[in-house]
Parts: C-alpha cells; structure tokens; sequence
C-alpha cells in the first residue's frame, strides 16, 4: 500500500502540474434566479452538491408529506426489498382522518417493495407508519433514527417526530435539508425506478383479493398540464398548515437537478415556481463530464497514469478516475477556470476488485463544482504496451524485434558459450596452468640438502 501511495502521489504532482490554476472570479458570475412566491426554496445539482439557486434555504418549515422521503431512504438502507411487512392496527387507526391512503386492514401484509410505492406515489400514511415499525419496532423509535441519519448527512434544521409528515408543530426541516436527503436517495437505482413510475398496481394480498392501481401525485412527472421534459420524480406535501411543499427531481445534458419548493400558498404556484427554477438551473449551468473533457487540461487519458500512457496497457491500468464524476459551472466560465486537487486516502485496507482510494475535485470561486472518486482495482494487471512506442524510423518495438530476432537469437548464443568461456579459464585453466608451471619448476631445481639451515630473507 505505501508503494501505491508513493507512486500515487508522484503522479498527482505531476497532474496538478498539468493544470492551470484559475483566478476566481467575482461573485457575479454566478446567474441570478428567478423571482417566485414560495417561502423556501432550493436548486440543488444531485452530484455535487452545488447550489443553483436559494431562498431562505436554511428556514424551518413543516414539511407535510414530503418527509417521506426520509421514510423511503429508511427502508432502502435498512431493510431489503422482499421483506414483508405486516400492518398493525396502530398503523391503520394512528392516522389522521382523511389523510392520504390506500385502505390498508389490520393484518395486511406487503412487500416493502409494493409498500415504498404506495409511499411514494400514493403518498399513503398507513403504510409509512407500518415502515417505521417495520424498520425500528415503534414510530418514536423510528424517529429517532430519522434525526440520527438526519445529523449525519449535513441537516441542521430538521427535527423529524413521525414517518408521514402530518402536522405536529415538533416536526419541521428546511429546504436545503429536504435537498440533501433527496441527493442521497438518488444514490440508490430503485429509488429513481419507484420515483418516476407513473402508474403502478399493488397485487392482491393475504387479505384484499383485489389488486389496488395507484397513480404518483406528481403532476410534473405525470403526462398533465404541468409536466416537464426531464422530470424523472419527486414528493408532494400539503397540510393546512405546512401549505404545499413539492420536491422535484429533473435530468437534461448530463445534469440532475433537485428542487425543493416550500410553504407555497397556492397550489397551482408550486408547479410554476418549480418549472422556472428548473428552466434557470438548465438554462444557466453545464455539465461537463470529467471522464470527456480533461483532454482539455493537458490530460492524454484520464487516468492517474496519463503522463505514461504510451507506455501503458491503459485497458488494464489499475489507477482511474469513475466516469460518473462531472463539473457544473455557469455558462460564462471556463473549464480552465477551475482549481483542481487530489486527495488520496491512507488506507491499508484494500478489497480484491475495484477500491476508492482518493478523489479528485474542482473548485471554482471557492465553491465545489466537481468531484470524482479514484479508483484502484488490484486485480488489474499493468502491461507494457509495446505497440504503441515508436522509433523516428515509424516501427514499433514489436516490429524490430521481429526484424532483429535472429541477430538477438544469435548474439543471445555467442554471449553464453563466451560467459562458459570465461568461467572455464578462470576456475579450471588457470589453476591448472599455475600448478604445471609450479611443478616443472621443482624438477629444474631440485631442493638441496642443507636447504633447511637458512632461513628465507
């Protein structure tokens, strides 16, 4: 691991070398938003995290129904889609009359997977209730895991106190809260499939013999007056109280959008106001996918190794970047305006397969624009890609190989028989020589008999 680390930051050095730092420019770049009548409201990029847009983003407000996208990221974190859940009698009578529903009795059984669609469709309290017993033993229970994973993912005005979002004066969030809980929730591939499902049918169970078709409450997602090109999903919440709040989710060129509307007094303005701040986050903002455009950063490749891609097998080097990392930035400004760092993880601990050992991200302005993990897969093998490595003369090593084997062959041949050569004098000749001479020498002059009496000088 340290050698992967050493070579890491080598590479990295030589990367950040390659790009030129931008100079932040001034805040007015960054596009003003539009007017609209809502209290709160957030436009938020679903990769990076960047705010588009804001209005009192950090305000508390009741958020009604919308809560239930806390409920949902629950469930996928903490149960799996084939568990059953059995409905209690509190679960069916603890709601308030006349609040959503899909008339679930006492005893019912469903999938957790029916049971988050009739959640996120039909927006049913009944089953959000049975979900958190479900997931924790009690609604209060639940709660408190909804504000522990809350804290954990950045939310500092949320106190969550049910499941389903009817009114408790106790149980409010804000916009940007509301924001990151749904950029987590767009993690998970069957959440996206739940979410934008229009219609869907509930099969019959161990009590109801009758399937129940549900519709999804959101009219942008839905093929009405308000639909958007792009919108793939979202929540709606209303409570007298609470007035209308609507999360949406939108994905045009590369880019997904979350919008979160709250306390808006008209039901009809929460559509119109989430339409024109969706068109302004398009309008204004690209996407550049990392992977596509560090060509223009003096990247030849986008892997870690790109300073040696010529002499790399870059199929199989073990060092990349994901291919899901993209850069958001306002229309005006360059991709060279950014500033880019490496940050590698000292962790010893790697799996068999594919690690993420660091990441790469982009600031422009001071602000986050970009990021993309580093990945290390150690059952890659790095080979020498001799094909590509050319002489002046247009060959490849491979095809001067094969024009001189036979010289390598040959001169492989002399320059063995002459190392044995060398051995053979040096170990055998040459002692055999020295001892001849010595012997021929003692027969010449042989020792006299009063040889003993002096000594040596």
């Amino acid at each position: 691991m340290k050698r992967i680390a050493a070579f890491f930051l080598i590479v990295a050095s030589l990367s950040l070398n390659t790009l030129p730092a931008g100079a932040a420019k001034e805040a007015s770049v960054w596009p003003k938003g539009p007017s609209i009548s809502a209290k709160s409201a957030i436009v938020m990029e679903a990769s990076t995290g960047l705010i588009l847009y804001e209005k009192n983003i950090h305000k508390k407000n009741y958020p009604a129904s919308t809560t239930k996208l806390m409920t949902t990221l629950l469930a996928l974190e903490n149960s799996s889609m084939d568990d059953i859940v059995t409905f209690s009698r509190d679960s069916v009578f603890n709601i308030e009359r006349g609040s959503s529903h899909i008339g679930i009795d006492v005893g019912e059984k469903l999938t957790m997977e029916n049971s988050l669609y009739g959640i996120m469709l039909a927006s049913a309290n009944e089953v959000s209730y049975a979900v958190a017993e479900h997931i924790s033993g009690s609604v209060d229970e639940f709660a408190n895991l909804m504000n522990k994973r809350a804290k954990e993912l950045g939310c500092q005005n949320t106190n969550f106190i049910n499941p389903h979002g009817l009114f408790d004066e106790k149980h409010y969030t804000s916009a940007y809260d509301l924001a990151l809980i749904s950029k987590e929730l767009l993690k998970y591939d069957s959440f996206r499939e739940i979410t934008s499902t229009t219609n869907y049918v509930i099969p019959p169970t161990n009590i109801q013999k009758q399937s129940r078709p549900i519709y999804n409450h959101h009219k942008m997602v839905r093929n009405t007056s308000y639909h958007y090109d792009g919108a793939f999903g979202g929540k709606t919440g209303f409570t007298q109280l609470a007035r209308y709040n609507l999360a949406t989710f939108a994905s045009r060129d590369n880019m997904d959008l979350i919008c979160i509307i709250m306390n808006e007094d008209n039901g009809q303005a929460q559509y119109t106001d989430t339409k024109k701040l969706l068109d302004f986050g398009f309008s204004n903002y690209t996407a550049y996918k990392i992977t596509d455009n560090e060509n223009a950063k003096a990247f030849e490749d986008l892997s870690l190794f790109s300073k040696f891609n010529n002499l790399f097998d870059t199929e199989n080097l073990p060092l990349k970047i994901s291919n899901k990392g993209i850069i958001i930035l306002p229309n005006s400004v360059e991709l060279s305006e950014t500033e880019r760092s490496i940050n590698y993880n000292d962790s010893s601990n790697l799996n068999e397969g594919i690690n993420v050992i660091g990441n790469v991200t982009y600031e422009f302005d001071g602000k986050l624009v970009g990021t993309a993990d580093i990945l290390y897969d150690n059952s890659a093998t790095v080979k020498l890609q001799k094909a590509s490595i050319t002489y002046d003369d247009g060959l490849t090593i491979k095809d001067h190989i094969e024009k001189n084997q036979k010289v390598f062959v040959i001169g492989g041949i002399v320059f063995v028989f002459l190392f044995i050569g060398s051995l053979y004098y040096f170990l055998v000749e040459k002692p055999r020589r020295k001892y001849r001479k010595l012997y021929r020498s003692r027969r010449r002059y042989p020792k006299k008999s009063f040889d003993h009496d002096f000594t040596d000088l």
